[in-house]
């Protein structure tokens, strides 16, 4: 009974997942999950807390980046 309560409850948490349109990511600065949108398919997050949110597949912005000390990674959407 608790397995199946458990099923239903993660079944109803992905739903929301979708319909709200969001995603859970893993910062890779900090190791923390993140709940944000996933009307993009990539995410950028820099040593500085800055996010970029893009379609393009080649697009790198440590190609551009022309400040110092930042840092662009990539962060996947987590594994379900």
């Amino acid at each position: 009974m608790e397995n199946r309560r458990r099923t239903h409850a993660e079944i109803r948490y992905e739903n929301y997942l979708f319909i709200s349109g969001q995603d859970k990511y893993v910062n890779p600065y900090s190791g923390k999950v993140e709940l944000d949108t996933s009307a993009y398919r990539h995410r950028w997050i820099n040593n500085h807390g800055d996010i970029l949110y893009t379609d393009e597949n080649s697009h790198n912005p440590n190609e551009y980046e022309k400040r110092p000390n930042y840092e662009w990674k990539r962060t996947p959407a987590r594994p379900r």
